[in-house]
This record gives structure tokens, sequence and C-alpha cells, in this order.
């Protein structure tokens, strides 16, 4: 069994295999892969910092059980073929999280200075930061530049 993106294994990585009931097909995709492509199908960057919020927490969690974990009890991949280690867990939400992170960053390169701006104010106004929102608001009148 293989990864259909990138050609790894079942022995080298976690291989999910997804049908298509409806078209009679299947496919088989490792984490890595089906996190990149999911990523890169979110075209908002208000999405990609929910996504990131939550794998930050998910991750957060993740750790505080990983530090409870017994050290040979870590790595336990491949003693159960529906089982994922507690440390393989982790390494997937971290390889999601750099892969989401990476797409904001595409995102944020395609946005216009404007688009940019008011994603910056009503991220300050969220926040209640008041005087950096009139900064940014005083920007966008002047079309970007500084006021």
């Amino acid at each position: 069994m293989k990864c259909i993106a990138c050609g790894k294994t079942a022995q080298e990585t976690n291989i999910v295999t997804y049908i298509d009931a409806k078209n009679d097909t299947s496919h088989n995709i490792c984490g890595a892969c089906q996190t990149k492509i999911s990523a890169d199908k979110e075209s908002k960057i208000e999405a990609i910092d929910l996504q990131i919020k939550q794998y930050e927490e998910l991750s957060k969690s993740l750790a505080k059980i990983l530090k409870s974990v017994p050290k040979s009890d870590l790595n336990m991949d491949g003693e159960s073929p529906i089982g994922i280690s507690p440390l393989g867990a982790f390494k997937g939400i971290q390889s999601s999280l750099a892969h989401l992170k990476v797409r904001r960053m595409e995102l944020e390169l395609q946005e216009s200075t404007e688009e940019q701006l008011v994603r910056e104010l009503r991220e300050a106004l969220e926040k209640e930061d008041y005087e950096t929102a009139e900064k940014i608001r005083a920007k966008i009148k002047t079309n970007g530049e500084e006021a």
C-alpha cells in the first residue's frame, strides 16, 4: 500500500484508504499529503487561522499527555494496524500545523494592501486594541501610506 501523492509505503508512514462508493473507487493517502491537500484547498485566512488555533490547542494537550506516557510506550507505531502512537499523533499534528502556516503565508502574499489592512483592522478590533485599530484605519484612509 502506497500513498498516491508521495509514494511512501505503510511501513514508512500512516496510510489511510479513502473509498468513494458513489464512483466505486478508492485511493490510499498518507496523513501529511492529506493535510497538505486540505490546506491548499483553503482560500480564506480566517479559516486557516481557526484551524491553526485548533491544532495548536490540540498540540499543547497532546504534549502534556506525552510527558506522562512512559518512554517505552511513545513510539508503538506498527504494533496495531489501526492504532497510532502518541508520538506519531504529535508528529502528525506538527506536520499539519506546518502546512497550514505555509498556506496562510501564501494567502497573505496574494492579498492586496487594502485587504491586508482590513484584515489587520478586524483582528485589532477583535482583540480590543483600539489604538492599533485607529492607526490601521488611518492607513486605510490614506491608501496604505503612513498617516
